[in-house]
């Protein structure tokens, strides 16, 4: 993992944990395993609770009658959601996705569900956020729960040992789609001969986070970070396929925007 640009480590894994404690991961049970199935990030908008996810990732969830979801903060906890009780609005659906594909959807969780999850987790004040604050640095992550390194407990195979994890990211690239009314950001994450990450399977659906530097006279080491939500992971890439996979495709912000009003007119109706 790189050092942050100019602050502690310490401080860096503090922001990672406290966006760690907005993701979750999809667990599904059955046939006496526990499978991996992506990642979601916990937000607030206009005072509802939702779980924002990638749409091919919930395709494969609302199949089942109901889904595991993860609450990890320090040690696995985790809460069984029926299907029937999450509403969806998604702007498309997405089967296999692509490089444009508009594959982000938002779950509308019912208060019984969000108390449970508030009790381990935290939800995301999602647009009361303005980028562009650092005045020091920004790093990027990439939030998820990656199958590549879940493990099965050897005398369980009901037992899956997993991690939310925050992946550093080298370098971003942007581009605006505003004929699709989307926006999308590559990612490349950071790669450490050390890590056992070469593939990123169950990172989608999971938040893409801008980790902002802000000096503050009151705070340790003399500034706080800021966390600001990017966008959500929904495919990964590479030039050669003998080689580790070199990048990772996000929806952004505006594309998050575009759900949001898709489902702002839905609920007008």
């Amino acid at each position: 993992m790189p050092p942050p640009k100019v602050v502690s480590t310490e401080r860096y894994f503090d922001a990672c944990r406290f966006v760690c404690k907005h993701s979750i991961a999809f667990l599904e049970e059955g046939n006496g395993l526990v499978h991996l199935r992506g990642s979601g990030t916990l937000v607030t908008i206009d005072g509802e609770k939702f779980i924002l996810t990638a749409n091919h990732v919930w395709r494969t969830l609302r199949k089942k009658t109901k889904i595991c979801i993860s609450m990890i903060d320090r040690i696995i906890h985790k809460t069984e959601v029926y299907v029937a009780a999450l509403e969806e609005c998604s702007l498309s659906e997405v089967t296999s996705p692509d490089l444009l594909s508009a594959d982000l959807t938002l779950l509308t969780i019912n208060p019984i569900d969000h108390g449970r999850l508030d009790a381990r987790l935290s939800f995301y004040g999602f647009l009361h956020e303005k980028r562009g604050q650092a005045d020091l640095a920004n790093d990027y992550v990439i939030i998820g729960a990656p199958g590549q390194v879940a493990t099965y407990d050897p005398t369980d195979p009901t037992i899956l040992n997993f991690e939310m994890r925050a992946t550093p990211v080298g370098k971003i690239e942007e581009e605006n789609h505003p004929d699709l009314g989307l926006d999308f950001v590559t990612v490349y994450p950071h790669t450490d001969q050390n890590s056992p990450l070469y593939e990123y399977y169950g990172l989608s659906g999971g938040g893409l986070w801008e980790l902002s530097y802000v000096p503050d006279e009151t705070a340790i080491e003399g500034f706080r970070y800021e966390p600001m939500f990017f966008g959500v992971n929904f495919l990964q890439q590479r030039k050669d396929g003998t080689k580790p996979w070199e990048k990772v495709r996000c929806l952004g912000r505006r594309a998050v925007q575009s759900l949001i009003n898709k489902y702002r007119q839905q609920k007008k109706k």
